[in-house]
């Protein structure tokens, strides 16, 4: 006797099981696609080709006209509310806006966190995990504002 139970192949549906609000869904919309097109089709039927053929030329430089005015109208000037819009590489030779100072109280903050994390550690590691995976870049936030900190004071 084998321990290991071989799995069904194949998918769900072939199985007996089916998903059924989306199925229904999308039989919903496939019967209002198939009602919308007889209807189109019936009033169709009656135009002659050139007709048909005029329309779809209307239709054509219509949309067309709208697409090229979407397109001229995004490239055109825009106002960002009195900001300007930049974009510049790391390496071109503009400077960085200065990095605006860290209160001393959030430091305290800080140096907090950082005892009670590692009492934590020593204590509750199951909890200290369960904190790091709801906020899996505390650690590094708290080293990069003690770096940015002593960074400060030089």
């Amino acid at each position: 006797m084998s321990i290991f139970i071989k799995k069904k192949k194949g998918n769900l549906e072939e199985q007996g099981f089916r998903n059924k609000p989306v199925s229904r869904f999308a039989e919903t919309i496939e019967k209002k696609k198939m009602k919308a097109s007889a209807w189109l089709g019936k009033k169709i039927e009656r135009y002659s080709f050139g007709r048909k053929k005029t329309g779809l030329i209307i239709f054509c430089i219509f949309f067309g006209g709208l697409s090229f005015y979407q397109l001229a109208s995004s490239l055109g000037s825009h106002s960002f509310n009195s900001r300007s819009l930049v974009i510049t590489h790391l390496r071109s030779g503009v400077h960085e806006p200065p990095i605006s100072p860290i209160a001393d109280s959030v430091i305290h903050k800080v140096e907090k966190i950082r005892l009670w994390i590692d009492s934590l550690l020593s204590h509750d590691t199951i909890k200290l995990k369960a904190i790091l995976l709801a906020r899996p870049f505390l650690l590094e936030n708290i080293q990069n504002l003690e770096k940015l900190y002593q960074y400060q004071t030089k």
